[in-house]
């Protein structure tokens, strides 16, 4: 289970402290939060594209995410 305390910017932050520079799909980002809901890897990832940390690039499932 993911954990509950954590909001949607320390996940984004602590998914890309850890992750590899390159870009990632949001199956990576579930890969790291097992527990975590597609629905909520969604909006998490969505949040992250507005407040300009992550640079979204194609459509629906083949959608990568890039650090800004």
């Amino acid at each position: 289970m993911p954990d509950p305390v954590l909001s949607s910017e320390e996940r984004v932050e602590r998914f890309l402290r850890q992750a590899p520079s390159r870009a990632f799909r949001r199956k990576d980002y579930l890969t790291f939060f097992p527990g975590l809901s597609t629905a909520t890897a969604t909006r998490d990832l969505a949040q992250a594209v507005q407040a300009g940390l992550l640079e979204r690039k194609g459509e629906k499932r083949r959608a990568s995410y890039h650090r800004n």
